[in-house]
């Protein structure tokens, strides 16, 4: 993507985390990271020992993919083609991230100091 097309959608990240901090949606702030644009995702909310709360964090994940990866004109295919290899991409991370915070929560079951530190955490989403 140019230059022009990142500054929109990194506008867009950060006009969408304003107003999903007000609704309490799913974006709580914008970060660079490695000059990519991210996406801080909130889970303290949710309660991930269950399958709704899973459920919730994984649709929080799809929707800040969606806001990182951006939305290019429909009628610019190599531009499409980008944003669905930055959505797949992203997404397999944000999994794998997920994946990983969860097999720390089970390692930290039996030392609730510990799992609190990681229910405060947010999870980030990034190109």
């Amino acid at each position: 993507m140019n230059r022009l097309t990142i500054a929109a959608c990194t506008l867009g990240c950060v006009l969408l985390g304003s107003a999903a901090s007000a609704s309490n949606e799913v974006v709580v702030q914008k970060h660079v990271w490695e000059d990519l644009p991210t996406v801080a995702v909130r889970y303290s909310d949710l309660d991930l020992d269950s399958a709704s709360g899973r459920d919730a964090l994984d649709l929080r994940l799809v929707r800040a993919v969606k806001s990182v990866c951006g939305a290019p004109d429909l009628r610019e295919l190599q531009e499409m083609a980008q944003m669905r290899d930055c959505r797949v991409t992203s997404l397999a991370r944000a999994h794998a991230d997920r994946d990983a915070l969860m097999d720390m929560r089970m390692a930290a079951r039996g030392n609730p100091e510990r799992l609190a530190a990681l229910d405060r955490a947010t999870l980030r989403v990034g190109q």
